[in-house]
């Protein structure tokens, strides 16, 4: 993960994940443990995505997840990828509004889990 494109200092207890792939069609899971969320700040991305997200003006796919030891948080996670990218985005719902999930909702024993299907160009 990486906090506004940089990751200074970040550690992890786990990280692990999955995909298959038929076609354009891929199905990840992924579960991250950070022992240190180090001193980036900004939006939380994944940017690991096994293969980038098609390349479609406004086609963000939304990601299924949950998160534990997050602080300042309410409502409903969401997980989005980034059209032409192989990053997935942070966001929670604040009273039906969105707001960026960012360092400083992110501890250093904050986990996630993430799953979901995207399509990719190739």
């Amino acid at each position: 993960i990486d906090f506004g494109g940089n990751a200074v200092g970040v550690t992890y207890q786990s990280a692990v994940g999955t995909y298959v792939k038929v076609g354009k069609v891929v199905h990840i899971q992924a579960y991250v443990y950070l022992s240190s969320k180090g001193s980036s700040t900004g939006i939380m991305r994944f940017r690991s995505l096994p293969f980038t997200a098609q390349n479609v003006s406004n086609s963000y796919t939304s990601l299924s997840g949950y998160c534990g030891s997050a602080t300042s948080v309410s409502g409903s996670y969401m997980f989005y990828t980034l059209p032409n990218t192989n990053s997935v985005e942070f966001y929670f719902s604040q009273t039906g509004t969105p707001g960026a999930f960012t360092n400083t909702n992110c501890n250093n024993n904050t986990d996630f889990i993430v799953s979901g299907t995207y399509i990719t160009s190739t």
